[in-house]
């Protein structure tokens, strides 16, 4: 079967399942480095209110405390290891393949689980067996895990997926075992998008469902790989594309946004160059950007010309209405968040 719409965001009302019923939920964390968030993501998967969890830990051969601290909860880990790897797919693959869970996820070791995700996600597969996967809405947290906005997700549909900055938070996400059956492990060549690399590849093979609640927090830090690597970012996102636009079998409606799939990508390596001060590097992506489409109705227009306009001049005019639009979409979010 050849799905990619969810079905729906409502989820029905799921009689509790007998405890003998319960599916083993499997969940990876793999870890480099990360001593100062690390104990915090255990704790969040361990003080899940769900019996039947299988928590690993993949970590990379840390050298800052971050094998003493996971070994402070071994006897509560169905697996650890501490050793060199390929990056954060590879352990996450070697993870998936040690599990046993008839649902699986990863967890990276600077977020966190929403109290009662897993328990409010494994009666979300209950009620809707045809569903592949499950994800939901994602409080963004400082650094020192203070909240700072809840990201709201929406129902799945492939174009208009390729159309945004992407509303599938990845610690939000959770798969029944046949995801990776059917369509493989994680990329072990991408090193940043290798979350929206897999989200891509299942978008044609899997049914999809938004859980409207929090089931995660997302932790935004310095030293965070897409906050320290937005070059390397945009080159993987680019490919990405470019791989899910060559596959013959992408379906009619994905191949009409085409172009402004390149240039929402684009545009957003343009802001990200803009601020960090590298406006050579701006002004190419946010003429990248306006190339792919230059349709003078769209928002995304308008902001690459307004900050062209800083980029050319050295005023800061563009960037502040852009920032006064941002500010505006905050605060509707901020309107309807929940208690995070």
């Amino acid at each position: 079967m050849r799905a990619h719409t969810a079905p729906g965001t409502t989820v029905p009302t799921a009689s509790p399942i007998p405890a003998g019923a319960l599916p083993l939920v499997s969940v990876v964390t793999p870890s480099f480095n990360q001593a100062a968030f690390l104990e915090g993501t255990i704790l969040s998967v361990l003080q899940q209110d769900y019996p039947k969890i299988e928590y690993l830990i993949m970590d990379g051969g840390s050298s800052d405390g971050s094998p003493e601290i996971i070994h402070r909860y071994a006897d509560r880990l169905a697996y650890w290891r501490s050793e060199p790897d390929q990056g954060q797919a590879d352990a996450v693959n070697r993870g998936f393949a040690k599990a046993s869970g008839a649902i699986l996820a990863w967890l990276n070791s600077d977020d966190t689980y929403a109290a009662g995700a897993v328990r409010a996600v494994v009666e979300a597969f209950a009620a809707q067996p045809e569903v592949d996967a499950v994800y939901g809405d994602c409080v963004y947290v400082d650094q020192a895990g203070r909240p700072v906005t809840v990201f709201r997700a929406q129902p799945f549909d492939l174009a208009g997926f390729l159309c945004t900055e992407g509303y599938i938070h990845q610690p939000t996400v959770f798969l029944r075992r046949r995801v990776v059956e059917r369509v493989g492990p994680l990329d072990a060549s991408l090193a940043l998008c290798l979350d929206y690399e897999y989200w891509l590849r299942m978008a044609t093979a899997c049914r999809w469902l938004y859980l409207p609640r929090s089931l995660a927090r997302f932790r935004m830090h310095p030293a965070a790989k897409s906050a320290a690597r937005r070059r390397e970012f945009l080159g993987e996102r680019l490919r990405c594309l470019d791989r899910l636009f060559a596959d013959p079998a992408l379906p009619a409606e994905a191949l009409v946004v085409r172009n402004q799939a390149y240039a929402v990508a684009n545009l957003s390596g343009g802001i990200q160059s803009y601020e960090a001060g590298n406006f050579r590097e701006a002004r190419g992506r946010l003429l990248a950007a306006l190339r792919w489409d230059s349709n003078p109705f769209h928002l995304r227009t308008l902001k690459a010309v307004l900050l062209l306009f800083d980029v050319l001049t050295g005023l800061r005019v563009g960037k502040r209405l852009v920032d006064l639009h941002l500010r505006g979409l905050r605060r509707r979010w901020r309107a309807t968040e929940e208690t995070p």
